[in-house]
């Protein structure tokens, strides 16, 4: 994930002065629009140069909806942009971006190497026979450790980072039996897969379940707006057969699943 380094002064800065008294802007909007322009920089424009870029498009980047020349030239002044005689850059961007480079390639060496002692403890126990080792947060938080068993013996025993990592959120939310009963129910249609687990587990999110008897309720309140509307189709199909004067089609079977839209927001 990108970011950016913003020092602790930047905004009594007298660069950023300078921006809000020539623009009339408060100090908030001047230091949003710029850190708008590093943010886009990071991804656009690695050697800070913005050379063929009209001010317009350079205010859009910022989202500035003023008077486009205005804010360039009231950059330039500020010292935030540097002009030259075929090209305009961002200020001290060099030693800027080597900064983040430098940063985010020590964060993924860290990461790596707690990738690899991780593989090293889970191999160290698969081969003697033991469980694998669950991650420290799961150890300290019980409804974790509970519902990160269920998946790992019934779902996925290999599982990765990412899916560990977002079932703790999922966990925190709701809680491990609601998690549990996602799972449960993934199980029953055969598509035991995180991405579905995810998916039904937002889906309750969505709609404000955080326990077991939210759960219960909306399935209960779901449930029965389904008999609702099957009820309306089912009088207004009688009825359009009585004014034709068909007979009546024999009443459908009750579905086999009547909560599956709910779980699968289908």
């Amino acid at each position: 994930m990108a970011w950016i380094e913003l020092q602790q002064n930047m905004p009594g800065h007298r660069k950023t002065r300078r921006v809000k008294s020539r623009l009339g802007i408060s100090t908030p909007a001047a230091v949003g629009h710029l850190c708008l322009l590093w943010l886009w920089a990071l991804d656009s424009a690695e050697n800070g140069s913005l050379g063929g870029m009209l001010n317009r498009e350079i205010a859009d980047v910022c989202e500035y909806e003023g008077d486009a020349d205005e804010f360039v030239d009231a950059l330039v002044e500020a010292g935030y942009l540097d002009r030259t005689e075929d090209d305009l850059v961002i200020h001290d961007w060099g030693e800027r971006y080597a900064r983040y480079m430098d940063t985010k390639e020590k964060n993924r060496i860290r990461q790596q190497r707690h990738r690899e002692r991780q593989r090293v403890q889970q191999g160290e126990a698969a081969d003697a026979g033991l469980p694998i080792p669950p991650p420290p947060a799961v150890q300290q938080d019980p409804e974790l450790a509970k519902a990160m068993s269920f998946y790992l013996d019934r779902v996925n025993p290999t599982a990765s980072q990412t899916s560990i990592g977002e079932l703790e959120g999922f966990v925190k939310d709701m809680g491990a039996d609601v998690c549990i009963k996602a799972m449960e129910y993934a199980l029953d249609e055969h598509k035991a897969t995180w991405s579905y687990i995810r998916g039904t587990l937002r889906g309750y999110r969505k709609r404000g379940i955080k326990n077991m008897n939210d759960l219960r309720r909306e399935q209960e309140e779901f449930e029965r707006r389904k008999m609702e509307r099957e009820d309306t189709q089912r009088n207004a199909s009688t009825r359009r057969n009585f004014e034709r004067g068909a007979k009546p089609a024999a009443a459908a079977g009750p579905p086999a699943d009547p909560l599956k839209g709910f779980h699968t927001e289908d």
